[in-house]
């Protein structure tokens, strides 16, 4: 799955306990899922969206939380 980020445009990433939860609730509330949940090997997970407006966020979980 290629994910579409244009030169010049900022992805951010935001701490998820539970990123199927909140791309879930970002579904419900008119966003999309861009990137599934998948596994960063040895470091955690990460999820990408799109919110109504365009705006591309990316969830993440650490495999190993401090």
């Amino acid at each position: 799955m290629a994910l579409r980020n244009p030169v010049g445009k900022v992805v951010i990433y935001v701490d998820s306990p539970d990123i199927d939860a909140d791309l879930k609730q970002t579904e419900a509330l008119g966003g999309k899922t861009i990137h599934p949940k998948s596994e960063i090997a040895n470091m955690g997970w990460f999820g990408i969206f799109e919110d109504p407006t365009g705006n591309q966020i990316a969830l993440y979980t650490s495999m190993n939380p401090e």
